[in-house]
C-alpha cells in the first residue's frame, strides 16, 4: 500500500511539473512574435516619431481675438523650454493651467479664454480671447500711481492703456496728489502733452 502512495505521488508531481512547463512556454514563447533587438528599438523610435510634440523649431502662433470688435491679431513666438517635448494632450493641459493663473498683462486685458486651435510638430496655433472694451481716441484716460510709476488707465479704471517711466515722486506735490487719487485726462492730445512735459 505504501508503494502505491509513492507511485501516485511521483506520478502527480511529474504531471504538475509537465503542465507548468508547457504553460510557461506557451505564455512566454509560443504567443510572442520574435523580433531582433535592433528591429524592436527601430520600431519603437518610429512609433515615437509619429506622435506630434513641441520642438525648438516648432512655429508657435499666438492669435489675440477681441470678442467686442471681432478683431484678431497674431504674432509668432519661440517655444519656451518648459513646453519642449510636450504632446497635444500635455500642452492643452498647460494652457488650461495657465488660464487658471494668467500673467498680469493678460489679466489687465481681460483674458477670458485660451484655445488650442492647431497642433503639429511644425506649427501650433493658440487663440487668446479678450473681453477688453473698445475705446475711441476721444475717450477719457486716468493717470494713476502704480508701484511708484505713472500708469495710464482707460476711463473704466481697470484696463491699462500704457505704462510710463515717469516716477511719481519726480512730479510737483499738487500733481502727485491728483495722480494718487486718479487724475483725469480728457483725450489723447492732452495725454501726449502731459507725457512730453514730464518725460526726461
Amino acid at each position: 500500500m505504501r508503494k502505491l502512495y509513492i507511485i501516485c505521488f511521483v506520478t502527480l508531481t511529474t504531471l504538475f511539473v509537465t503542465c507548468y512547463c508547457i504553460g510557461y512556454y506557451a505564455v512566454t514563447k509560443g504567443n510572442r512574435e520574435t523580433m531582433p533587438a535592433k528591429d524592436y528599438y527601430e520600431a519603437r523610435e518610429a512609433a515615437a516619431a509619429d506622435e506630434a510634440v513641441v520642438k525648438r523649431d516648432t512655429e508657435l502662433v499666438i492669435e489675440e481675438y477681441n470678442i467686442n470688435n471681432h478683431m484678431t491679431t497674431s504674432h509668432t513666438v519661440v517655444p519656451s523650454i518648459e513646453i519642449l517635448g510636450l504632446n497635444r494632450t500635455a500642452y492643452a493641459e498647460t494652457l488650461k493651467n495657465y488660464m487658471e493663473n494668467p500673467d498680469e498683462e493678460d489679466i489687465s486685458r481681460r483674458l477670458c479664454a485660451v484655445n488650442l486651435v492647431e497642433f503639429s510638430t511644425n506649427r501650433i496655433v493658440v487663440r487668446k480671447s479678450y473681453d477688453a472694451p473698445t475705446y475711441s481716441a476721444t475717450e477719457n484716460f486716468i493717470l494713476y500711481a502704480l508701484d511708484g510709476r505713472v500708469v495710464v488707465y482707460y476711463e473704466d479704471f481697470v484696463t491699462i492703456y500704457d505704462y510710463t517711466d515717469i516716477d511719481v515722486t519726480d512730479l510737483p506735490i499738487d500733481l502727485q496728489r491728483e495722480i494718487y487719487v486718479g487724475m483725469q485726462i480728457k483725450d489723447l492730445e492732452e495725454l501726449y502733452d502731459f507725457l512730453e512735459d514730464h518725460t526726461s
